[in-house]
């Protein structure tokens, strides 16, 4: 898949994120970074960072966002909140439900709650 996610920061979110990046100047992005996970529920993290060469690179108003192949590939979309003193994030994932089966027929996801469901990610299979 060659879409980019679309990506939705809040005002909120946007000015901490950014008062974040004065604070700590050794950092010049934000990262989405995929987390692999067992079961088809895709897992992002947001960290700051510095930008690699492999990243794809959105600007989003002063800030850089950066993330992974992964991302690119199977995730469709992040909103991004700050509510409470802390950073929210949501994501939908692709719809890869073909390619989930096919990895879980190496002997299931023993101790992955959603047996063959599982997604190819699933560390159950490494």
């Amino acid at each position: 898949m060659n879409n980019n996610p679309q990506i939705e920061i809040s005002k909120e979110a946007y000015t901490n994120l950014l008062k974040l990046l004065l604070a700590h100047k050794e950092y010049n992005c934000v990262k989405f970074s995929y987390v692999s996970s067992c079961c088809k529920n895709a897992k992002v993290d947001i960290l700051l960072d510095e930008i690699n060469k492999n990243d794809f690179i959105e600007k989003y108003n002063d800030i850089s966002i950066v993330y992974s192949r992964n991302i690119k590939d199977n995730i469709k979309s992040i909103q991004l909140k700050y509510e409470n003193s802390t950073f929210m994030l949501k994501c939908e994932p692709f719809d890869n439900s073909s390619k989930s089966s096919a990895s879980c027929s190496k002997g299931g996801c023993s101790g992955c709650s959603k047996g063959s469901s599982c997604s190819s990610e699933c560390t159950h299979h490494k």
